[in-house]
């Protein structure tokens, strides 16, 4: 049985869209430029958190705990230094593998973002996605897409099926389910790496595309209750915004499951049966079953399970 906090060493990606915000706010030893993603905590075949700390130091969390797209959860900080292409993701009844579900509901919580900054959130107010639709066969990909100017501390519920885009300037933590499926709508003409267009999946991004309204995602966002601090509480995960200050300290227990904490202001430690183990921002730990654990210091961080 694992008995500790474990501290996830990072998989970088590379984007064509991608900046320095991730490494130099949270001081991450990439090497590489433009990094769009960190993916904070992997288990997929692709792309592996490694354990930085204790016993397992130097292990692939997935290897240690011995799964792969069976792990419910994919955490990620992402730097749009350039606007990410507009997308639509699949949900589990239109996308699975052998019984196993690979849709995509995510959440984004907004660390950082320019003054200007904004988000594609769904559809305006009006139109559905029959009218989308018409709009894209008269190659007017943009004027149908409501846009929503965003700032620090701000939190958006993307389930699958909602048509979304991360604008300019944003740096952003993103919980979702283990899918890394795409359906990209429209990338503003934009060439890839090799001077080619970027594929599009149009037909695919409308056929699992929703209208959702604002009740349908509050209703869907907070379907397992609602309470204070708690930034989504659906039927894939459970977030909770935790702020601890000197003079507190915050007891967390993953009694059902693993949690998993992602930090995003401040310094501190997590202790643990006698032990400590320094947190910062930017430092993603991944807390096993039935492990009581009290995180002290000054600190933000969001506490993430799945369902």
């Amino acid at each position: 049985m694992i008995r500790y906090p474990m501290k996830l060493i990072p998989y970088a990606r590379q984007m064509i869209w991608g900046g320095s915000a991730i490494k130099e706010k949270f001081s991450k030893p990439f090497i590489e430029d433009n990094i769009g993603e960190s993916w904070e905590l992997t288990c997929r075949p692709e792309a592996q958190s490694i354990i930085e700390n204790g016993p397992y130091a130097g292990r692939a969390l997935c290897d240690l705990l011995g799964c792969g797209y069976d792990f419910p959860l994919l955490i990620k900080f992402i730097d749009s230094h350039d606007r990410l292409s507009v997308q639509v993701h699949p949900d589990d009844d239109v996308c699975d593998d052998g019984g196993k579900p690979l849709g995509k509901t995510e959440m984004w919580y907004i660390i950082d973002a320019d003054e200007d900054a904004h988000i594609i959130y769904g559809l305006k107010e009006g139109f559905s996605v029959e009218d989308y639709a018409e709009m894209i066969a008269d190659e007017d990909f943009e004027s149908g897409l409501l846009k929503v100017n965003v700032k620090k501390g701000d939190c958006f519920f993307i389930p699958a099926g909602q048509v979304h885009a991360i604008g300019k300037g944003i740096l952003l933590a993103e919980i979702q389910q283990n899918s890394d499926t795409t359906y990209r709508l429209y990338d503003y003409g934009r060439l890839d790496k090799d001077g080619n267009p970027r594929e599009l999946h149009v037909d695919k991004a409308l056929s699992v595309m929703r209208g959702y309204s604002d009740a349908d995602i509050e209703a869907l966002r907070y379907s397992d209750g609602k309470a204070d601090g708690c930034l989504a509480n659906c039927d894939k995960f459970k977030c909770d915004l935790i702020s601890v200050d000197e003079q507190e300290r915050v007891s967390i227990s993953s009694y059902d499951d693993f949690i998993a904490l992602i930090f995003i202001e401040g310094c501190g430690e997590i202790l643990c049966n006698g032990e400590s183990y320094p947190a910062k921002a930017g430092d993603t730990f991944y807390i096993p079953h039935n492990l009581s654990i009290n995180v002290c210091g000054t600190l933000k961080f969001i506490s993430a399970k799945a369902k």
